[in-house]
């Protein structure tokens, strides 16, 4: 009886540890989806949303840095994406 009851707890601790897995990448996901929302309304003005206060975007910018610098990076690529691949093989 207790090898029955011992599958059935090895079963349920399967089903936890891969509801947990999930929820984490959903997790990590939504975080993303929440950095980019957050992108696009403090920085919309380039692509014509209205922009927020002035002041509170000067707050936000330090905790925007990195959005910034792959916005900026996105930006460059944008005009050039053939160089942008040609870079990454090291082609002389």
């Amino acid at each position: 009886m207790s090898g029955w009851w011992d599958k059935i707890k090895a079963w349920f601790r399967k089903i936890d540890r891969a509801s947990r897995e999930n929820m984490a990448e959903m997790y990590e996901r939504d975080l993303m989806e929440l950095e980019n929302i957050f992108a696009v309304l403090n920085f919309g003005v380039i692509v014509g949303l209205p922009m927020p206060p002035v002041h509170i975007s000067a707050e936000l910018l330090p905790l925007m840095e990195e959005e910034l610098i792959i916005m900026f990076n996105r930006l460059d690529t944008a005009a050039n994406p053939l160089g942008e691949l040609f870079s990454v093989f090291d082609i002389d």
